[in-house]
Order: C-alpha cells, then structure tokens, then sequence
C-alpha cells in the first residue's frame, strides 16, 4: 500500500499529482487547507486489501482536457468545498473610472441627455451665419480664440452679403507691445484693423452713430483688465450683441469662473478649438447651470467656413465622443 499526500495551489493541481502518482483507482483519504496550500491525502489500496493492477496512466492529457477534468471522477470523494481555500480574486492596478455613461445603453444614454441639452444649452435665437449686429463685443479669457474669433466673424459677414464692410476695432490701453497677429488674419481678408485708445473709443461713441453696412467687430483682447461695466457702455451707444469665448475643454469649475462676470449681460457662448477636444457633458452642464446659453462653436484654424451653429445632432456627436473614451478606457482599465 502506498500512501501519498500532494499539495497544490487548488485541489485541481493536488489531483494532478495524485494521478500521476496512483493512478485513476487512487482513493481519497483527507482533503484540508493548510497555509494557504490544498492537501489531498491518497492511498491505492486501503489497509488489509490488496493493491490492484493499475492500467498505466497516460501522463499527457488528451487534447484540450484541463486538469479539472481529468480530476471529474473524483469529485465525489472529496469534502465539501466550502473547506478549501477560496481561489484569489485579481484586482486591477488602477480602479475602474465610474461614469454616468455605465447605467444605461450608449444610444439611449446619449439620445436623453442631447434632448436636455437641447433645452437647457442651445440659444433659442441663434444669429444666422453672416448676421451682425451693428456692434459685436467679444469677451473671454486670455488665449481663448477673440481675435481670430472677430476675423471669422467678418468673413462671414461679407461672404453673406457683399455690401457689408465690417469695422475690426481692437481697442488698447498704450501702444501694442507684441506681436499683432489681428493684423496679419484680417489681411487675408483684406481689413485693416482699427487700434485706438480705449479712452478715444468711448469718446467717439457719444456722437456715435450705428451704420448697418459697417457693423464694428469690438475685440477686447488687449484690454486686459475689461470688465462688464465697460463692456455695458460699449453696448449703450447701439444696439450689441455680446459673446463671449470659452475653450471647449475647460472643467467645470473653470468654466463657470470664468463665466460668471459675463452672465448678467446674456452674452452669446461661442466655444473655441472645438476639433481639438469636443466639450463634454460635464462641462456644458456647468454652463447651462451658469446661465449661458451656445450660439457658435470654431474648429480649425482657417478664417472661412470655421463657424457653426450646434444643433442637437451636433450635441449628440460630442457626446458620443465621450462615451467612446470613457468606454476604451474602462477597456484599459480591465486589461
């Protein structure tokens, strides 16, 4: 009688062991957990019988067969499972990001939320493409896309009606330190930008009158330290549209910083660099909750056809994108 005890990582490899040291006609005598490794005790003969014959055992498992298979006719004669050591649970390095996309079907997640957006985030009186007001004051943070902004404007203007000569001011406070790169866009189309003064800018506008064929384009860019009252006096003189530019992109908390100076004078939102990042859900929700509403949105960095007026399938699309990200990364994650 020979008595053999194996040890494995689970009762699958101790069985493992058991046959190829027995045989098939081994019989189980104990089964426990002993530091953290299962122990299967075996003998091929119990005490006072006679050992069979065994058949060789093919020590190469047929093709495909695990090792858990091979061990099926045992199953029987081992104890309950609830003895053994429960098999390690593996836990990602990074856990996985939790989204507000995981509770529904990508399709109906992205169709409900585009419809609050609809109502929530888009301007219920979008400017048509070309449409100016006789003045147009465009406000942002630094870097966010104003000049180019007021270029774009302007083009399209005079490609919708061929009789308007839209004026580009960019007031200042001193004489231009830098590079004027208004100058070098508003070249290819053939306007020169005006620089005066801020302080001689709203000396002409008490005798200011508004021209329909030469709408003023107000970039603020150079006006470091303009604020809402001064935008609110450069809207006295006649009627103005303010706008107001935001990267695409920006968190939430950032967005509504920068936003909330502007929200008492209704501006138009027109979010920036828009082919680089679409904004996001959480980003426009930020806005929507401020009280900002979106009018425009820029891509590219040509000076024609970069203006579009988001719709609802545009909202969708951005949201989708999003989705998209956040789903190949969860995938990342569980890799």
């Amino acid at each position: 009688m020979i008595q053999f005890t194996a040890r494995g990582a689970d009762s699958a490899e101790a069985m493992d062991q058991i046959l190829r040291r027995l045989g098939a006609n081994a019989l189980i005598l104990s089964t426990r957990v002993r530091d953290g490794l299962v122990e299967i005790e075996a003998t091929d003969a119990l005490p006072g019988e006679t050992a069979p014959v065994a058949a060789p055992v093919s020590v190469t498992p047929p093709s495909g067969e695990s090792p858990a298979q091979r061990a099926k006719s045992f199953a029987d004669l081992l104890e309950a499972r609830s003895d053994w050591a429960p098999a390690p649970k593996l836990q990602p390095a990074v856990p996985a990001r939790r989204t507000p996309w995981a509770r529904s079907s990508p399709s109906v997640r992205v169709s409900e939320i585009a419809e609050r957006l609809e109502r929530d985030f888009l301007s219920p009186d979008p400017a048509q493409p070309g449409q100016l007001m006789p003045r147009t004051v465009i406000v942002g943070p630094p870097g966010a896309g104003k000049s180019l902004l007021a270029v774009r404007m302007a083009a399209e203007a005079m490609l919708a009606d061929r009789s308007l000569r839209p004026r580009i001011v960019a007031p200042r406070l001193s004489a231009p330190l830098s590079e004027d790169r208004l100058r070098g866009w508003s070249r290819l189309i053939g306007v020169l930008p005006e620089r005066p003064l801020i302080g001689d800018l709203m000396a002409q506008d008490e005798t200011a009158e508004a021209d329909a064929l030469r709408p003023e384009l107000i970039d603020l860019s150079d006006i470091a330290t303009a604020t809402p009252d001064l935008v609110a006096a450069l809207a006295r003189p006649m009627p103005t549209e303010v706008v107001l530019v935001l990267p695409a992109g920006l968190s939430p908390r950032r967005s509504q910083h920068e936003a909330a100076p502007w929200v008492p004078l209704s501006p138009r939102l027109c979010l920036s660099f828009c082919d680089r990042q679409g904004p996001d859900r959480a980003q426009m929700s930020a806005l929507a909750e401020a009280g900002l509403r979106l009018a425009r949105a820029t891509q590219g960095s040509g000076v024609i056809d970069a203006i579009s007026r988001p719709d609802r399938a545009q909202l969708a699309r951005w949201l989708q994108e999003e989705a998209c990200e956040d789903d190949k990364h969860s995938a990342e994650v569980r890799i």
